[in-house]
């Protein structure tokens, strides 16, 4: 399959040949939700926690005798019947993480950027590059790019200036999100309604990321 390369004046520069084994394949929506499930249940804190009726702070004493008395038996005032009495079951500190299959995950991403590229909704674009660190020339140079108000930009981390202004660049547009094509977490991608991939980055998929 071949994808147009545009350049940041929205010109078509070139042209990629993508894998179909990874743009191209009916996407399994099964696996798309193991992977996001996990990548869930991986960022939990896990950190809730309640007192058992040996950590509530009290007295053991029996409250009155066991008989004679007419009321309920009673052991100690730290019960779990009781008002102030400690939780029975209640959750501890736990990690949720568990692992499944990298293929599983694999091909999570792989169906998801087939369905981007089926919708029409992916496009890729040449390195792009940011004079300098400002919100509005950032916005300026997508606005012929993406329609939507949920995007994701895709790109290849790079150690030049240009590269941190384009990071400054794009953090402060709520609607926009920038990844490194190392680093995509599948929740973000899942959710998107655009994809906006520079090329190095879509050379490196293509070139076996997710196969």
């Amino acid at each position: 399959m071949k994808q147009s390369v545009l350049s940041m004046t929205h010109q078509k520069v070139a042209e990629i040949d993508l894998r179909d084994d990874v743009f191209s394949m009916e996407p399994n929506h099964q696996c798309i939700y193991d992977a996001i499930k996990n990548s869930l249940a991986n960022k939990r804190q896990g950190t809730h926690s309640v007192l058992t009726r040996a950590e509530v702070n009290g007295s053991t004493r029996k409250p009155w005798r066991q008989k004679g008395t007419g009321r309920a038996r009673a052991g100690m005032t730290k019960s779990p019947l009781w008002e102030g009495g400690g939780v029975i079951f209640g959750p501890k500190p736990r990690d949720y993480g568990y692992r499944i299959p990298k293929k599983i995950k694999k091909k999570a991403y792989r169906s998801i950027f087939s369905q981007f590229l089926k919708d029409n909704k992916m496009q890729v674009v040449e390195n792009f590059s940011v004079s300098s660190p400002k919100t509005k020339e950032m916005v300026n140079l997508l606005k012929g790019f993406v329609n939507s108000r949920k995007v994701l930009f895709i790109t290849m981390k790079r150690e030049d200036e240009q590269y941190g202004n384009l990071i400054l660049s794009a953090r402060n547009i709520p609607w926009l999100k920038v990844m490194n094509v190392d680093s995509i977490e599948i929740k973000d991608l899942f959710y998107s309604e655009e994809v906006l991939i520079e090329r190095a980055a879509i050379e490196k998929i293509n070139g076996g990321l997710l196969v």
